[in-house]
Parts: C-alpha cells; sequence; structure tokens
C-alpha cells in the first residue's frame, strides 16, 4: 500500500505542476510503466486532478486547495501503514543475556588456563522479577568481577541454574590482572 500511495504522491505532483495539455498526452506512458492493477486508483486520481482543474480553469487558489487535501490525505496514509512497521520484533526464542549486579565474590585460588575462578554472587532481572544467583566465573584477571561491578548473566534452558561472563562495558577489579595473576605468569 505504502508503495501505491508513492505512486500516486508522484503521479499527483507530476500532474500538478505539469499544464494541463501535456497530461493527456503521459497518460499512456504513465499506465504502461506502472502496469494495470495499481493504475486504476493512480487514474481515478488523476481523474480528480484534471476535473479540479477543468472546473477552476483560471483560479490557483482552488485547486491549490484541492491537491493539498488529496496529498494530505495520501500522506496520511502513508503514514498510518509506516507506523506498523515500527512495532517491535518479537523475543527470542531462546534464553536472554542479562546485565547483573555483582554482590559478591569470592576468589577460589585456582586458575582454568590462566584464568583466576571465582564464585559470584549477582542479582539480575529474571522472569519472576528480580532474582539472585550463585555461580562460578572464569575470567582473564584484567577484567575479575568485584562488588558493586557487573556480569553478563545468561540462564540455562529448562534450569534454575545460570551461565556467567565477563561485562565487556561494566566495570572490572583495577587490581584484578596483578591480584589475580596466575602462579609464574608475569603481568
Amino acid at each position: 500500500m505504502r508503495g501505491l500511495v508513492r505512486v500516486g504522491l508522484a503521479v499527483l505532483v507530476v500532474l500538478w505542476i505539469l499544464p494541463f495539455e501535456i497530461v493527456p498526452a503521459l497518460e499512456e506512458p504513465i499506465r504502461e510503466a506502472i502496469g494495470p492493477q495499481p493504475w486504476t486508483i493512480v487514474s481515478e486520481l488523476c481523474q480528480l486532478i484534471l476535473s479540479a482543474q477543468e472546473w477552476v480553469r483560471g483560479d490557483g487558489l482552488v485547486p491549490s486547495v484541492v491537491a493539498g487535501i488529496v496529498l494530505a490525505a495520501a500522506w496520511a496514509i502513508s503514514s498510518f501503514h509506516r507506523a506498523g512497521d515500527d512495532a517491535p520484533a518479537p523475543a527470542p526464542a531462546g534464553p536472554r543475556t542479562v546485565r547483573g549486579l555483582v554482590v559478591n565474590v569470592e576468589f577460589t585460588n585456582t586458575w582454568v588456563g590462566d584464568k583466576p575462578l571465582f564464585v559470584v554472587t549477582v542479582t539480575h532481572p529474571g522472569p519472576n522479577g528480580m532474582s539472585t544467583s550463585v555461580a562460578p566465573l572464569a575470567a582473564p584477571a584484567e577484567q575479575a568481577p568485584f562488588r558493586g561491578g557487573s556480569v553478563m548473566v545468561t540462564p540455562v534452558a529448562q534450569s534454575a541454574e545460570v551461565t556467567l561472563a565477563p561485562d565487556p562495558y561494566g566495570l572490572h577489579d583495577p587490581d584484578g590482572s596483578l591480584r589475580y595473576a596466575a602462579p609464574g605468569v608475569w603481568r
């Protein structure tokens, strides 16, 4: 529908700007270019403009008002249909990752590779309001969590458990790279 309104607006503008004598000569090429289906509505709009031009051939005020009303109606129809396109997309079917607030951090004094392992207590939005979860987190020492910082929380499907990941845009322990460096690793 929006494409049809755009075509109608373009034809209206062209027909209104062109002298009256040129309009009948252009009607057939436009009909061939657009095709038979949308031409019926466009043709009716053209006939409306042509009859308005004939009706008030010498006066410029009434044709301008008529064209303005037609263009405003077409614009309103186009805007109405465009508003439906802005509807939000449906939520993804899988688990949704959210940002959670770190309430407590316990360093286990173990490393997974060169990443320190923490047990983190985090509050986060859940399906029934705010939830509190406790889960392990292995993060690079530069992204070590600390109380008051944030981590990314992803619920595990069909379970009450969550997985944690460092928040790439959140606050991290400023001394984490020194405090939690793996043994034998110089930073």
